[in-house]
């Protein structure tokens, strides 16, 4: 289901009209029940002041940026325990191969 972002045309000026839009966008095919280009809100969702919206924009920008700041972080921080995990098990290895190596030299002699 998307989420669509109704938005109300402003006037400057008592009664400057809606820009040319016309109410009824969105019954075509039945699939969109709602009155998108409605000055008075789409269904009943009521008006916002520019400054408003633009709180709430900014509010989205916000989030979003440290959303995306926390997923790096949280990445980088995975791919930093992933390259010690390698190398450790790497160290591991090694060690094991000189182990081994060292005991079978032994139980030859």
């Amino acid at each position: 289901m998307k989420n669509r972002m109704y938005l109300q045309l402003f006037e400057d000026g008592a009664g400057a009209g809606s820009g040319g839009q016309s109410g009824s966008t969105g019954t075509g095919n039945g699939s969109q029940g709602g009155n998108a280009g409605s000055a008075s809100g789409a269904q009943g969702t009521g008006t916002y002041t520019y400054e408003q919206l633009e709180e709430i924009a900014n509010a989205r920008v916000e989030r979003s940026e440290r959303t995306a700041l926390a997923n790096f972080f949280r990445n980088r921080r995975q791919s930093q325990i992933l390259r010690h995990r390698k190398r450790q098990t790497s160290r591991m290895c090694r060690s094991y191969k000189a182990i081994w190596k060292r005991q079978t030299v032994r139980m030859k002699d």
